[in-house]
């Protein structure tokens, strides 16, 4: 299984969208222009009024729950209050790949025939069951995020993540190291002080942007080297003759 929940700059989106459970009418906050583009066929949810066809970074916030059984003692003004603001706390990438998950989320409980009831608040056996049965087709770092995005979904419309914390994590573990090694990016060469001296080679040190971008690359270079000399692992690990203590440090003027 791949996922392509695709969106293009091209035209704007700023149609309110009314909570089917008749709670809140929310507006987009994204100000970018975006065309919805069709779903990739192999991955296309079943219609639903609670999750209608949205950009992936819009999904986070106009998915909706099924919140028929539940009720509420804030006005519909205060709810959509509470969702544009914690919805800004996430960047529109991060909400992109947590609408990305959301939607291989909900196409997993398609095809399990669960109903959207059961989506959320999710229990611990489904979501175990949905990354399970992702494993081995995607990483262990798009999953994790795929989980941060139900979680935030559960936040952002105020239900409980019922997850055990154990369980997910040991779960993850395993699907990280399910992983197809055509995932992982092999080990680069390191980087070294003679490539700053080929790079240097190239560069015209008088020209006030070269000198500039050699300056930061030599600065950047130098000053990971010597990370190890500024921190520690434990307090047990501090050696006096490597690790810098306050009594070192001096101020010298040029």
């Amino acid at each position: 299984m791949s996922i392509s929940h695709a969106t293009s700059e091209t035209a704007a989106s700023t149609t309110a969208h009314t909570h089917p459970n008749n709670l809140v009418q929310v507006t987009p906050l994204c100000t970018k222009a975006t065309a919805i583009l069709p779903y990739h066929p192999d991955l296309t949810p079943t219609p639903s009024p609670l999750c209608p066809h949205y950009p992936a970074r819009d999904c986070l916030q106009l998915w909706c729950p099924d919140l028929s059984t539940g009720t509420t003692i804030t006005s519909e003004a205060h709810l959509e209050c509470i969702l544009q603001v914690i919805d800004a706390s996430w960047q529109d990438s991060t909400k992109a790949t947590y609408g990305s998950g959301l939607l291989v989320f909900h196409i997993f409980c398609d095809q399990q025939n669960i109903p959207e009831l059961a989506h959320c608040p999710a229990p611990t056996q489904l979501v175990l069951a949905f990354l399970s049965s992702c494993a081995g087709a995607y990483t262990g770092t798009t999953l994790a995020n795929y989980v941060a995005g139900l979680k935030a979904c559960h936040i952002l419309h105020g239900q409980p993540w019922l997850v055990d914390a154990d369980s997910l994590k040991c779960c993850l573990e395993g699907a990280n190291h399910m992983a197809p090694l055509s995932f992982k990016c092999p080990l680069r060469a390191p980087f070294t002080p003679e490539i700053i001296t080929s790079i240097k080679s190239l560069l015209q040190l008088e020209e006030p942007l070269d000198a500039a971008i050699f300056a930061c690359m030599s600065v950047c270079f130098w000053c990971m080297v010597c990370l190890g000399k500024f921190t520690v692992p434990n307090l047990k690990a501090f050696n006096l003759s490597k690790n810098i203590t306050h009594a070192a440090v001096t101020s010298v003027c040029d």
